[in-house]
């Protein structure tokens, strides 16, 4: 089942593809930062919540054991170049919710970055 803020809203065979599309989308910008998706492995279900009120914190994107963001973007912002919400535009760092926190794994320093790592 696919729930979008806690109502049904379709079913599906595949879950783990609705995720990965959502993420890919919210990452380009083509829906809101703030929208969450996650997944129950046990009811193969998907939860979107796109509501206000949630709690979402900024995670650095990790992808094949590398953070997203690095030193170079670090020396921008310092700079003055970029601001914080060019990393989000430029899909560095999401926001999470408690929800999709969840399914994520997420290093608390760089050097705890393992191949399952998917933030920071």
């Amino acid at each position: 089942m696919v729930f979008l803020n806690g109502a049904i809203i379709g079913i599906t065979i595949d879950p783990q593809r609705i995720v990965s599309t959502i993420r890919a989308v919210r990452r380009n910008g083509i829906i809101s930062e703030f929208v969450s998706v996650s997944t129950s492995a046990q009811q193969r279900s998907v939860y979107i919540a796109s509501d206000g009120g949630r709690l979402c914190r900024p995670y650095i994107i990790v992808k094949r054991r590398k953070p997203a963001v690095t030193q170079y973007h670090i020396d921008e912002l310092k700079k003055g170049h970029r601001l914080f919400e060019d990393f989000v535009d430029e899909g560095l760092i999401e926001y999470l919710d408690v929800n999709e926190m969840n399914d994520a794994s997420i290093a608390v320093y760089e050097n705890q970055i393992k191949d399952d790592t998917t933030h920071l």
